[in-house]
């Protein structure tokens, strides 16, 4: 036995057939008419409309037989529907195709069998009509005529159900959009070309309140005013719509047009947007009210700030100038209680600008400030500050900062402000326990990790670390004191530059947060060059070679607080208490710099600034803004060459105003020195008040060193392995133009009169490495005031 072979187009006939929707269904008086005319006329027991399915053969007209279908595999009509006329067999036992087939060899006892295929509109074998007997017989050609004819009036009929499904399939997909447009919320019309309307959906009713055998057939004029109605065919705009009873309203209307077998017609969706315009009338007036409340508010906080930091500035700065004093004349105990009121009131100035800086990042105007700076420095900068307030609980504190992590592009102010805040959390919650700072470089990211031993938080407190103006205990507040603000802020400034922190903790055992930022923001902001140029010369002809600082401040205690700050610079210093008094000074004096506030009456910083930057005779001075405002971009922008956040911190304002005298080039120090602490001392200082810092371990590496590079001044130890500093003094002063280089001797020898004299004609200074360590800060001041002293003296000259 042949099984039949499938057509090769094969998924499209088996698509085609189901289409019809025709299989399995009942029988059909209009089928069974055509199979029992061919059983009379062909005088055979069985006719059948045969219908080809993917494994079967399904007969939807049957005479003569009662099954219903039959395998595909041993059907004649698999056979059939591969021809394109009568397929005959006049006597099945004589072919070898079918001779052994079931039903041949069983009932219905096929001996002869005659189909013709029958093919949809489309040219698809759907299925036969074929004749069946028990006797072999041979179709005349009339015969083979007429069954081809029947095989036509069933095809007709097929196509006349196909019709009758596609004309369902119509009316059903007619019912649907009739019953979407009848429940959209926007009117929807159709006009023709001439801007008849031809329909009109149940929303467009609502909105008109004509019914719709009330406009059908009209022109569209009768729902737009005349002075509108010729600007909105193939538009989409607002417009104004006119109802039933005259009344006209605003309406969005898009209008499009369809073009079908030539002939062009509209379809118009509208909506009443009555309400919406007053909500967004409303919205106006609720955003111009709140821009106005923001801007009092905005003016109230920049009015409090400079209300309440401004006698914070002088308690601050006064309790730190009166406790050097006391320290100098030896009062320990008035020395205890000024530190406490310095400790007091920066701790208030912290929970002032914690609350100023959740309002500024609420508001959306923090600003990122990128600068370049080595990872290791901004590191020694946060352990500069945070070291005493972390020893204080009796921590001890750690640092791991691995030497290759090079440089980063990152706002400085923020990572300390971030950095700072965490330590300080470790350090209140600490006590004779660890607290450890590390920092690591991932790929194009630094991973900050601040980690204590301290008292740890529960689930339900980790919770609620980073929502404002709430602490996850509520006894926090009353035991350890804060806004609770300073992990939210955190947290926002992560965000803003890109990153994220994390906390992890359990009750008991501690805290670590993890800080995650890019190590180059400068892809987050619009990168400018804030640096003011400075010229190379000063060409003023007024200008003082011996130097002068010019402080402009409306408050006299800043004029005090400033200039007892300075008075270790050979800097004679000038007063302004008023913007224009400033300007008028800056061009009679032509200090070396300025220190400029911004918050003063009748004229302010900004415009005084601005005039001095275009005034010839001014322009090239330099300007550091003193203020409690955030403005550093503005700053930069309007020419300031550095930023003091008051109250101003000492050391701050000592770094800014020697870098600003330096024409913005701090001096370069080499230190010779083998004790690798005293260089991380050393080192650490220098770099807070700007210094580039070159090293060697011992006197051969420094005559290297020197070889390829002079430094402006050199830190020299006198006891050091493979070349000591009295031989390195000797092969130093044998290289040519070095003589000129300034060498402070630092050393913990006892010297004797001669090496004391030695010394003397080689080197500018003698230090005992006690009185170095113990007063750093002091020291190096001094240090760089003796550098620029002779520079001023050189240009003097």
């Amino acid at each position: 036995m042949d099984p039949p072979k499938q057509p090769s187009n094969e998924t499209q006939r088996l698509e085609a057939l189901k289409k019809l929707n025709v299989l399995d269904t009942p029988d059909e008086e209009r089928f069974d008419r055509i199979t029992n005319i061919a059983q009379q006329f062909f005088n055979v027991p069985i006719a059948l409309i045969s219908l080809v399915d993917e494994d079967r053969q399904w007969f939807k007209s049957k005479q003569g037989l009662s099954v219903c279908e039959t395998s595909r595999e041993i059907s004649f009509c698999g056979h059939t529907i591969l021809q394109s006329d009568v397929f005959e067999v006049q006597d099945t036992l004589l072919d070898p195709r079918f001779k052994d087939n079931p039903l041949v060899t069983a009932a219905p006892n096929i001996r002869f069998y005659a189909g013709t295929p029958l093919q949809t509109k489309s040219g698809f074998a759907i299925g036969t009509l074929c004749l069946i007997d028990s006797q072999p017989k041979k179709l005349s050609s009339t015969e083979k005529k007429v069954l081809n004819d029947l095989a036509n009036w069933v095809q007709d009929e097929l196509a006349h159900n196909e019709a009758m499904a596609a004309s369902t399939i119509i009316r059903e997909s007619e019912a649907r959009l009739n019953a979407i447009l009848n429940t959209v919320a926007d009117g929807i019309i159709t006009l023709d070309s001439k801007g008849t309307l031809e329909s009109f959906n149940a929303a467009a009713t609502r909105i008109f309140q004509y019914q719709p055998e009330e406009v059908i057939g009209k022109n569209i004029t009768i729902l737009i005013p005349e002075l509108y109605h010729n600007e909105h065919i193939g538009t989409g705009r607002e417009v104004t719509g006119l109802r039933k009873d005259g009344s006209t309203f605003p309406m969005d209307l898009s209008v499009s047009e369809t073009v079908v077998a030539d002939r062009h017609f509209y379809t118009g969706i509208m909506r009443d947007i009555t309400e919406r315009q007053a909500i967004e009338k409303e919205l106006l007036l609720a955003k111009q009210s709140a821009e106005v409340a923001n801007q009092m508010k905005s003016e109230f906080l920049a009015n409090m700030s400079h209300e309440l930091r401004t006698p914070l500035n002088a308690i601050i700065g006064y309790s730190e100038l009166l406790t050097e004093d006391a320290q100098d004349v030896g009062l320990t105990q008035q020395v205890a209680d000024l530190e406490k009121i310095h400790t007091a009131g920066n701790h208030l100035l912290s929970l002032i600008n914690d609350v100023l800086d959740l309002a500024k990042i609420e508001a959306g105007r923090v600003e990122l400030m990128p600068e370049k700076i080595a990872i290791s420095r901004l590191i020694n900068q946060v352990v500069t500050v945070a070291q005493k307030q972390i020893e204080k609980n009796g921590n001890t504190f750690n640092v791991i900062c691995p030497d290759d992590l090079g440089d980063c592009i990152t706002d400085t102010v923020k990572v300390c402000q971030v950095l700072l805040n965490l330590l300080s959390n470790a350090s209140k919650f600490t006590e004779q326990g660890q607290v450890t700072l590390s920092v690591q470089k991932e790929n194009s990211q630094l991973i900050f990790s601040v980690e204590d031993t301290g008292i740890g938080m529960t689930p339900g407190q980790l919770d609620k670390v980073f929502i404002p103006f709430v602490q996850a205990d509520s006894g926090t507040t009353r035991q350890y004191g804060g806004t609770g603000l300073g992990l939210p802020i955190s947290e926002e400034i992560c965000q803003l530059m890109g990153g994220e922190i994390k906390v992890n903790s359990a009750k008991g055992s501690g805290s670590t947060f993890t800080v995650t930022l890019p190590i180059d923001i400068s892809t987050l902001v619009k990168i400018k060059t804030y640096l003011a140029e400075q010229p190379k010369e000063n060409t003023s002809p007024e200008s003082s070679p011996k130097g002068s600082i010019l402080i402009i401040d409306d408050d006299p205690q800043v004029h005090t607080l400033l200039s007892r700050h300075l008075n270790k610079m050979p800097f004679k210093i000038i007063t302004a208490q008023d913007g224009k008094a400033g300007v008028k000074k800056a061009r009679e004096h032509a200090p070396s710099v300025i220190i400029l506030d911004i918050m003063m009456p009748e004229m302010n910083g900004w415009t005084v600034l601005q005039i001095l930057k275009s005034d010839q005779r001014t322009a090239h001075i330099p300007v550091v803004m003193s203020t409690f405002l955030d403005e550093k971009k503005k700053a930069f922008e309007l020419g300031a060459i550095d930023y003091l956040n008051k109250p101003v911190n000492k050391n701050n304002l000592l770094r800014v105003v020697s870098k600003a005298i330096s024409n913005n080039k701090m001096p370069e120090i080499l230190i010779i020195e083998d004790e690798v602490s005293t260089i991380a001392k050393l080192e650490q200082a220098l770099e807070n008040f700007g210094c580039t810092i070159t090293k060697a371990l011992n006197g051969k590496e420094g005559v290297n060193k020197i070889r390829n590079h002079f430094p402006d001044l050199i830190l020299l130890d006198l006891m050091m392995p493979e070349m000591d500093g009295f031989t390195f003094l000797e092969k130093l002063h044998q290289l040519p133009n070095t003589k000129e280089i300034p060498i402070i001797v630092m050393t913990a020898k006892d010297l004797s009169p001669v090496e004391k004299d030695l010394l003397k004609t080689s080197t500018q200074q003698i230090i005992t490495k006690t009185s170095l360590l113990m007063n750093t800060d002091d020291v190096i001041l001094q240090i760089i005031n003796r550098i620029q002293t002779s520079a001023l003296k050189a240009y003097d000259t």
